[in-house]
């Protein structure tokens, strides 16, 4: 960075000298019209003050560096352990943004308090060095890579246990699920699979095999009732519950007081060497049970339907979930109405397209919402007898070919422009009697092609 500095400061002044060649020269100094501009740091050991040649208010593309002797001034301690003391660059007095350690090191007192408890049983008590910083407050210390200090010079492992207050296991989700419905992550599932939960797989073959719209749906012929009941779907939902732990230093007062949540501990230090106890998950079958409000069908029969809510999640297949429902075995008496949607080109009794013949097309209305069939997609009709007659209309220098029914729906088919310009000499010709003809063309089948 410096050497290019300097040789591009080198060009510069050669062709500054070459430009001023022949001009009469005058007693000045080397200094002379130069203007400070700065300081250059580019090489923080070898710092320049920057000038710039300036002769009657502009710049001549000249510019000079000359070197500066830095000064340093003990400015203070870092704020993280091991709290380095560190110099402070000055040129020509100014304060610059430049420091170095300087080996000095605060002799502020220091101590070791508890620090954290272990989330695996028996909670071993870990220790971690403080130090009261500027002599007024105390702040705890970690490794320094910089100084190639590990945390363990700091941090100690003690005999001592935590007092736990409380242990209880708490609901983490279900299936592939979290608690909140959303798809279980990479992360989420390699800490099932390193708990042997074995709750994703087990889902899935219970929407595969079980929880189908026929076994769902299927109902006992002397009672109408559902033959698969809530508590018979409960019973087959892995619910997993992951461990919570209450503990702190001692059994009296509330030093390191906190509750630990295993699931959210492992996610973030899951590649930390942390030990964990096998127990910290567990699955259970007490998933809640309930459905939806009845929805009906677009398409004929109207049937109801209802979706699978397990704890409060509703899975509608929306957001990347399962779609588990089952059909309750009424129908609905919705409003039909069918509105135009597009013409269409009609066909005969082998399939061939009948020119110039346009069926109306109609889109199914139910309840004044547009109806769909079971893969979302639009249904249509076409009304037997109902077509479309075909006009013509001149819109500027445009023939236009349209189709309407008989309700006033109508649809532009295609449209053509008419010739416009100068037809040339052919007409003038015609008329002094010397026509001329194209290569090729008699003068008979001319006249006949002219308008």
């Amino acid at each position: 960075m410096k050497r290019l500095f300097t040789r591009l400061v080198a060009c510069v002044a050669i062709i500054s000298v070459a430009a001023t060649m022949g001009i009469t020269a005058f007693a000045q100094t080397e200094m002379d019209n130069m203007v400070f501009a700065g300081y250059d740091t580019t090489d923080p050991y070898s710092p320049n003050r920057i000038y710039n040649e300036v002769i009657k208010g502009k710049y001549t593309n000249k510019q000079v560096l000359v070197p500066v002797a830095p000064t340093w001034s003990a400015e203070g301690y870092e704020g993280v352990y091991p709290y380095a003391g560190y110099d402070r660059m000055y040129l020509d007095g100014k304060k610059q943004p430049i420091t170095r350690y300087n080996n000095l090191f605060p002799q502020w007192e220091t101590r070791r308090r508890d620090y954290m408890w272990e989330i695996k049983a028996p909670y071993v008590i870990w220790e971690r060095q403080q130090t009261k910083v500027n002599n007024k407050t105390w702040t705890w210390d970690f490794g320094n890579d910089a100084f190639s200090i590990p945390d363990s010079a700091v941090k100690t492992r003690t005999s001592r246990t935590a007092y736990v207050v409380d242990i209880s296991m708490k609901e983490y989700g279900f299936g592939r699920y979290d608690k909140s419905g959303d798809l279980l992550d990479v992360n989420e599932q390699r800490m099932y699979s390193d708990f042997s939960v074995n709750a994703i797989n087990t889902w899935n073959n219970l929407v595969n095999n079980e929880f189908t719209v026929a076994k769902l749906s299927a109902r006992n012929p002397e009672t109408n009732k559902y033959v698969m009941s809530d508590e018979d779907i409960a019973k087959m939902i892995p619910v997993v519950y992951s461990k919570y732990i209450t503990a702190k230093f001692n059994k009296t007062g509330k030093a390191g007081l906190t509750t630990k949540n295993v699931a959210q501990e492992y996610l973030l230090h899951m590649n930390d060497g942390w030990q964990w106890d096998y127990d910290s998950f567990e699955i259970r079958n007490d998933a809640k049970i309930s459905w939806t409000a009845p929805s009906y069908e677009m398409a004929e029969p109207y049937n109801y339907y209802q979706y699978l809510i397990v704890n409060g999640v509703v899975l509608d297949g929306e957001n990347g979930k399962d779609r588990v429902l089952r059909y309750t075995g009424g129908k609905a008496t919705p409003k039909v109405t069918w509105k135009f949607a597009f013409f269409q080109n009609a066909k005969d009794a082998n399939g061939n397209l009948v020119e110039n013949v346009y069926e109306v097309v109609e889109r199914k209305y139910v309840d004044g919402k547009e109806a769909v069939d079971a893969n979302n997609n639009p249904i249509y009709r076409v009304p037997t007898g109902e077509y479309g007659n075909t006009y013509f209309k001149l819109n500027g220098n445009m023939i236009e070919y349209w189709v309407v029914d008989k309700a006033g729906n109508k649809t532009l088919l295609s449209k053509t422009e008419n010739w416009t310009g100068n037809l040339g000499g052919l007409i003038d010709a015609y008329i002094s009697g010397s026509v001329y003809c194209a290569p090729g063309v008699v003068a008979a089948q001319q006249y006949k092609d002219l308008p």
